[in-house]
């Protein structure tokens, strides 16, 4: 009864916060904070700049609505009694007609935002130019740690200070720049010392018949085939699928276009941070450029495309101390070749062809995806392999691999708050010798990194068939949401065409994760229980390879209740429980405080427990704190299991203050 009681007070402890504009699966959500207002309009290019078309529902002063959008850009304002007004909480804007500017904001075709500006305000005009915006946000956290080495001391961390400063500059009518400026004080021991960094950049170039945006450090990659190629990144920590879009740790530059009938979009970047959210002073000798493209074209109801991808690696390796290697023992053995150091080339492409057909109703489709992937690793270059003992060309080949990839999709998405989507990816890959090595690019925190790549050489990988099916349904109204999330994937590891055997000792293994998730929000802050909401994923695995089966139950709920008009008790709290053959392994973590919001644009954080937030990724905000947080118990700790690290995540304590303020 007492872990029923446990139970059900973690599934009423929920909350949620909102952007200006958002994307849910459904759509785009805009939303506008007024407290005083008694009617708000959404009125864009849209809705043919209808004031009266698209009301806005109202739930204690926040006005939303959800808007089913196509790829494009677009143009709007709010109508708020009556009163045409850009959208304060979005940074991209353009002139309208009548002296004064509209909010704009760009789906792709997955019907999801491409950011560009990452701010929540536009900020005042300067007097330098009247083209020129500045804003920006100053973060700080202040963290007290106890059980850090068994110490039963609260101990001060050093505190997290991070000022942005973001410039907006509008050259011309069709060209854009964006840079935002970071100071931060934690890549730096000195006390005094603050590191400045371009955080992230872009100058967009869009007259009409082509739109060209180069970019640094963000967001900003993703093809528009059905299988979202070079984009669509899960991230890490969280229960709900996040999806990204792939830039950070990245520089390049997209294009789109649409010439006679097609559309055009491509992007060619260069990977100067393997970890995509960590320093980019850690991993910049990677060496890593990706290209995309995809050409696609229209004809009646039937959309079809021709979509590539290609990644490849090129970086130095040191073999001064020998080489574990078969095919470089073998090559050293049959050539006279005294390189010390040889350039590793890792290749990847993907091509082939897509079909999308548009489904009678609105926001329904169905598309079909085939790629052909061609894998390989080699050495090409050795540093005195030439005529006068200067680089020189090599073909030392680790490894050949071919796959078949096929992707089917069904999507389901009317304007009434429904969403349904349902898709299947199948991999069938070949080509796989028993005298192939492997080299894998191996991550190290950056406490221990030391500016190096670390790259792990394996034996001949077994052939792999994998198959991956994902279900998403979703119900949004007004105070509420309610979504359903399935995932199953298979992975079946074939030794024969590489003459070993599993760990288990079999020809064949197979790994299989069933995972059903699910969210729920709903409530205002000041009802009894607040505004809740809640997360929580079953996951059954079982691995041949090592004989066995695994459960895992993790709900996370979060709430915030208004005690005064400006300030609320918030909570964030996770439970986790692991269940295997050796019995069940059950760890919690808390977090709890008071948020204070003397300002839309100012709030303050105090509370007990591990922040679920990071500020590392962008001022939004992440809920990885404590997937971060066991990640670095386990780099610090080689060779601890997950399990040592959720214990310790379980027993930190901490006290904090987090302090978020717009300017």
């Amino acid at each position: 009864m007492l872990k029923f009681k446990f139970t059900l007070l973690i599934l009423v402890l929920a909350a949620t916060s909102f952007a200006s504009v958002d994307s849910v699966p459904i759509g785009v959500r805009f939303t506008h904070e007024d407290s005083g207002a008694g009617q708000v309009f959404l009125a864009g290019s849209f809705n043919d700049w209808s004031s009266t078309a698209n009301p806005m529902t109202d739930n204690d002063g926040t006005w939303t609505i959800i808007m089913a959008l196509k790829a494009g850009e677009y143009q709007y304002k709010f109508v708020v009694d009556g009163n045409w007004m850009t959208d304060p909480g979005n940074p991209d804007s353009a002139p309208d007609s009548f002296g004064g500017t509209n909010s704009v904001i760009t789906v792709n075709a997955k019907g999801k935002l491409v950011p560009t500006v990452k701010d929540e305000t536009t900020g005042p005009n300067t007097d330098l130019s009247a083209r020129l915006k500045f804003s920006g946000r100053y973060l700080a956290r202040y963290t007290a740690f106890k059980n850090v080495d068994s110490d039963p001391r609260f101990r001060m961390t050093r505190p997290e200070q991070k000022i942005d400063m973001n410039f907006t500059t509008v050259v011309t009518d069709v060209v854009t720049a964006y840079s935002r400026i970071r100071l931060d004080n934690t890549t730096r021991i000195n006390m005094n010392s603050i590191h400045s960094e371009l955080n992230e950049a872009s100058v967009d170039v869009h007259p009409g018949p082509f739109h060209v945006n180069s970019y640094w450090d963000m967001e900003a990659l993703q093809l528009s085939d059905p299988l979202g190629l070079g984009g669509d990144i899960d991230l890490a920590g969280t229960i709900m699928d996040d999806h990204l879009l792939a830039g950070k740790g990245t520089a390049g530059i997209t294009f789109d276009s649409d010439p006679i009938g097609f559309h055009y979009d491509a992007f060619f970047a260069d990977v100067h941070d393997l970890d995509y959210y960590n320093s980019i002073e850690i991993y910049d000798n990677i060496g890593r450029d990706v290209f995309g493209s995809r050409l696609s074209r229209k004809h009646g109801k039937f959309t079809f495309g021709l979509p590539m991808y290609m990644e490849r690696d090129l970086l130095w390796v040191d073999f001064s101390q020998g080489t574990d290697i078969p095919a470089m023992e073998q090559y050293l053995a049959e050539n006279d070749d005294s390189s010390t150091w040889y350039e590793f080339d890792n290749f990847d492409m993907r091509a082939g062809l897509d079909v999308t057909y548009e489904l009678p109703g609105n926001n329904n489709s169905a598309s079909l995806e085939f790629l052909y992937n061609d894998h390989k690793q080699r050495f090409v270059v050795g540093n005195e392999s030439g005529p006068n003992n200067t680089n020189g060309p090599v073909d030392i080949e680790l490894m050949t691999r071919n796959s078949r990839i096929w992707h089917a999709e069904f999507t389901h998405a009317p304007e009434n708050g429904h969403y349904f989507s349902a898709e299947h990816t199948m991999t069938t890959e070949f080509g796989a010798e028993a005298d192939e090595s492997y080299l894998q690019n191996v991550f190290r925190h950056e406490s221990v990194a030391n500016k190096r790549t670390y790259l792990l050489v394996m034996d001949a990988q077994p052939a792999r068939n994998i198959d991956y099916s994902e279900i998403t349904w979703s119900e949004l109204k007004d105070d509420s949401e309610f979504t359903i999330w399935l995932q199953r994937y298979n992975v079946e590891q074939d030794y024969q065409p590489v003459g070993q055997l599993s760990p288990a000792g079999n020809a064949v293994d197979n790994t299989t994760a069933l995972i059903a998730s699910a969210k729920i929000v709903a409530g205002s802050k000041k009802e009894s229980f607040g505004r809740m909401e809640i997360e929580a994923a079953v996951t059954q695995l079982n691995d041949d390879s090592i004989d066995e089966s695994l459960q895992i139950f993790e709900i996370i709920g979060r709430s915030s209740r208004k005690i005064t008009r400006r300030m609320s008790f918030i909570t964030d709290v996770r439970l986790i429980e692991y269940h295997t053959g050796d019995g069940v392994d059950r760890f919690v973590s808390p977090y709890l405080g008071f948020q204070f919001v003397p300002h839309k644009k100012l709030e303050l954080v105090f509370a007990m427990g591990v922040d679920p937030m990071d500020f590392g990724i962008d001022y939004n905000g992440r809920q990885i704190g404590r997937w971060l947080n066991r990640r670095l118990y386990m780099d610090q700790n080689p060779g601890a299991s997950t399990l040592d690290a959720e214990q310790f995540l379980a027993d930190t304590r901490a006290l904090g203050i987090r302090a978020n303020f717009i300017f």
